[in-house]
């Protein structure tokens, strides 16, 4: 707001010192008045409009905070801090409405004593004029097309017909609109010194445009100006024009001043090319940063892809939803993010091209992983992915085989119509579902035929058509052609491991459990007794489905039949949900307005940070995150649509180690800041916290990891402090 006013003011100014200087002695009163007009407009304007610059930037790759100093107490007691009520801005806004509200009555006060004045006085109409004749002796005035003269004078015929003239020029010309203009602008703006100087020369040029008109019908200059003497008080409404004589001797100077045609147009043309260059340094500047990366390769990618060779990443399939990408470990939540720090130098498309995924697996290879790494690494780019079993070839159209027999055989992708069938269906089925506040999800009875075909259309749904689609009621469930039970967990059954004794076992309690209770249930509803049915729990469903799908042929024929598939079981009523939790004690406006306020400047400078290098990173005090955190989990679904997004800060640092404490390492003595600093550049390093639960710098070089702890003393992959290496032998002499 600052920055606004003190521009505003700055264009005023500037336009008012080329008024003076150039135009308000001049002959030239129309463009004045435009002119006048048009720079309060302008200046009030021009600060809100922006120009939009495109930078092309150098995008930096690899970008990591997770070591960006974020200094914070641990042990920091949590503080509120009370700020006091009347703050300066406070007390400044105060100000300002005051004065919008003394400028206001005082506006209201005399549009209603005119208003008064003329309904309460004598009229004539004379065609579009209304003369207001009133019994006071007051100077000739205008207000619209009403002109109050004195009523003796006027029926006497004593009042000139210049000065019945120069008044019927305010009326016709609306220089009442003008007055209107500014008075109001002067409201708003009654702090601003420039508005009551723009308002006294807009009305001064009111009266040259009336001089003008009168003059121009043939009345001698001299003659008229003795008549303008005879009238010497000041105008009694502010609203209202009327013949001013405070500036009698500069509308008497202007009279007599003759602009030529010529110098008119040049005064004109002026005015533009100071518009314009008003308008370049007052305008926001909004600059968009555009990589030059993305720029490059869309201009010249065939360029780019033959400077490139072929590129390989390793992945291993460990198990347990656990990988290792080029050496480092990773998991299946955090996959896509470890995978996007490595060959950044590139583009996608260019990875599309030269890029060799090739996949080994711990244990048995499936095609689960397989299709779980192909979609993950879909927008990161690839051109080939390679496992024992199968070669998938993006730019062919290739996917992952269907089951685990070697084939290239390839799923062929819904129609339109098996989507939309597919979608009226899932859709009706989750609207029939209950959530309950825990998060576990209890689903209606279905019909298993049903569910077999939906379930393989969205099985060969691809991923983009899955986003489109309606959310799958049965995430993870396909049909198993061949089996007695229509539904499994896994993507593939044959992939399984049977059943054991003890799964069977808890399987066949769950079961005859349940289908007990269900007959009780019904047996007391047939004999009109209160009928208590079990209430069946999802992961328990799921549990024992997956169960029942991995069981033998034998398995199943000496369990208890799938309750699933039980006709006595379809009665099954769940309990409703339980009523939602209501908001408890929500910030207050105070609190939203100062979290709005922390948030916004903390972006900022975040912001700043990420776009200049030398811009150091806010310092964020653990007591305000809390506190703020604590408001923003307070809101309502309302207080946090309308309220600053909280900011995702990255994790802080490990604390950085002594700087003499000793370690060995090859014989020699060094701290980790030596070793942190001689760490070569093309290896991989950073922070992992080990079993023991303190943060560890590791270093992966020439395919091995080496630890560090906090001291600089080499350790396991537990934290355990190795041994030193033996000292290296002495060097013996010549002369020993």
């Amino acid at each position: 707001m600052e920055i606004y006013l003190l521009k505003s003011t700055a264009i005023l100014a500037i336009f008012w010192v080329l008024y003076v200087l150039f135009l308000e002695k001049e002959n030239m009163h129309r463009f004045k008045r435009f002119y006048l007009l048009t720079s309060v407009v302008a200046a009030f304007c021009i600060p809100l409009l922006s120009i939009t610059q495109y930078v092309y930037v150098e995008p930096i790759n690899g970008l990591n905070f997770s070591n960006a100093a974020i200094p914070f107490s641990i042990n920091e007691s949590l503080e509120i801090i009370e700020t006091p009520f009347w703050t300066l801005e406070r007390i400044l806004w105060s100000v300002y409405i005051l004065g919008v509200a003394i400028f206001s009555l005082r506006f209201i006060k005399n549009l209603f004593s005119i208003v008064k004045t003329i309904n309460t006085n004598e009229k004539q109409k004379q065609s579009s004029i209304t003369f207001v004749l009133l019994k006071t002796l007051i100077n000739p005035h205008t207000f619209f097309n009403f002109i109050f003269l004195n009523k003796l004078k006027f029926q006497k015929n004593e009042v000139p017909k210049e000065v019945l003239l120069h008044e019927e020029v305010h009326a016709k010309q609306k220089h009442s609109l003008d007055i209107l203009f500014i008075e109001l602008m002067q409201i708003v703006f009654w702090f601003q010194p420039f508005i009551w100087l723009y308002k006294k020369r807009i009305k001064l040029n009111h009266e040259f445009l009336a001089d003008q008109a009168v003059i121009d019908k043939g009345f001698e200059p001299a003659n008229y100006q003795n008549t303008l003497l005879s009238y010497s008080s000041h105008q009694d409404y502010s609203l209202a024009n009327a013949i001013d004589y405070s500036s009698i001797k500069k509308r008497f100077t202007v009279m007599k001043t003759r602009t030529s045609q010529k110098r008119k147009w040049l005064i004109g043309l002026l005015v533009l090319p100071v518009l314009g260059v008003l308008f370049y340094g007052f305008s926001e500047r909004k600059i968009v940063e555009v990589p030059l990366q993305n720029e490059i390769s869309e201009i010249n990618t065939s360029v780019l892809e033959k400077e490139h060779t072929a590129r390989s990443i390793s992945i291993k399939v460990l198990g347990n939803n656990n990988y290792e990408v080029d050496g480092i470990k990773t998991d299946k939540t955090s996959f896509v993010e470890t995978v996007n720090t490595l060959h950044q130098d590139i583009s996608a498309t260019v990875r599309n091209k030269i890029m060799n995924v090739h996949v080994t697996f711990a244990g048995e290879e499936t095609n689960k992983e397989v299709w779980f790494i192909y979609n993950a690494l879909k927008d990161y780019g690839f051109h080939r992915l390679v496992t024992k079993n199968q070669e998938v070839i993006k730019s062919k159209g290739n996917t992952p085989f269907l089951d685990n027999k070697k084939s290239e055989k390839q799923q062929k992708l819904p129609t339109a119509k098996e989507i939309a069938e597919y979608n009226a269906w899932a859709k009706k089925i989750n609207a029939k579902s209950t959530v309950f506040s825990t998060g576990e999800k209890l689903l209606p009875p279905v019909n298993e035929q049903n569910l077999i075909k939906y379930a393989g259309i969205h099985n060969r749904m691809s991923a983009a058509q899955k986003r489109n689609a309606e959310k799958m009621p049965f995430p993870g469930f396909e049909y198993v052609k061949g089996t007695e039970a229509s539904i499994s967990v896994s993507p593939n059954a044959e992939q399984q491991n049977p059943a054991t004794a003890k799964e069977v076992a808890e399987y066949n309690a769950w079961a005859k459990k349940l289908k007990e209770e269900t007959l009780i249930a019904q047996k007391n509803e047939q004999n009109g007794k209160p009928a208590e049915y079990p209430i069946v729990k999802q992961k328990d469903l799921m549990k024992y489905q997956g169960i029942y799908s991995r069981m033998t042929d034998k398995q199943k024929a000496e369990s208890a039949p799938h309750p699933v598939s039980d006709k006595a079981l379809k009665a099954i009523k769940f309990p409703p949900p339980p009523p939602p939790v209501k908001q408890q004690n929500p910030p207050t406006a105070k609190e939203v307005a100062d979290y709005n306020a922390w948030t916004k400047k903390l972006s900022a400078q975040i912001s700043k940070a990420e776009t200049n290098k030398k811009a150091p990173y806010p310092i964020i005090k653990q007591k305000d995150i809390a506190r703020y955190k604590s408001i923003y989990s307070r809101m309502t679904d309302k207080q946090k649509k309308d309220a600053e997004v909280f900011p995702n800060f990255p994790p802080p640092p490990p604390p950085p180690p002594p700087f003499q404490v000793k370690q060995y390492k090859n014989g020699k003595k060094k701290t980790l800041n030596q070793i942190i600093k001689e760490t070569p550049k093309n290896a991989k390093s950073g922070y992992e916290v080990l079993d023991n639960g303190e943060s560890h710098y590791f270093i992966i070089y020439g395919g091995k990891k080496t630890y560090y702890n906090k001291d600089g003393f080499i350790t396991d992959d537990k934290g355990n402090v190795l041994p030193p290496p033996p000292p290296p032998p002495p060097v013996m002499k010549k002369n020993e």
